[in-house]
């Protein structure tokens, strides 16, 4: 039966679509996992991955802090919306760049940061800075770096 409103026709095959996806959602996946399986498949994924990361990359690193915090057991409570990605590192002053595809992520990359680790990703408790800067800080103490500070300037300001 034909519409006479586009949009009614519109939204009566949305609905239609929806019903069919909500029965057969098991087998989708399953045709979904046996696509991936193919060379075509993962090509494809891999795209419409990297092409996700650049154009949300705070999802990304949102996603990626989730799971380190199912890892290690600590407290999850940021959004995506909680992370704010700036153009520049507030610790290192360098410009922060997102890109994909070298294998790891580069010194100028952006990174989530927890201020103190033990308290989790939790929205008062993260910020965004440089990979390098956070691979600096990784577990070090306060002490730690200051030591760290004296040893290279009694070597370096001689």
């Amino acid at each position: 039966m034909p519409y006479k409103d586009r949009e009614a026709g519109l939204a009566n095959q949305r609905l239609r679509n929806r019903r069919f996806r909500e029965r057969h959602l098991e087998q989708e996946i399953e045709r979904q996992k046996d696509y991936r399986a193919t060379p075509r498949g993962r090509e494809l994924h891999c795209i419409q991955e990297m092409d996700a990361r650049l154009k949300n990359p705070e999802r990304y690193l949102w996603r990626a802090a989730k799971q380190r915090a199912q890892k290690f057991n600590v407290p999850f409570t940021i959004q995506p919306s909680d992370i704010v990605i700036p153009e520049i590192c507030p610790v290192l002053g360098i410009p922060l760049k997102i890109r994909i595809g070298h294998g790891r992520p580069m010194d100028d990359s952006p990174s989530l940061d927890r201020l103190i680790p033990k308290l989790g990703y939790t929205p008062e408790n993260v910020c965004v800075i440089s990979n390098r800067a956070n691979a600096l800080k990784k577990n070090s103490t306060v002490e730690e770096l200051e030591a760290l500070l004296r040893w290279v300037r009694s070597r370096i300001c001689k």
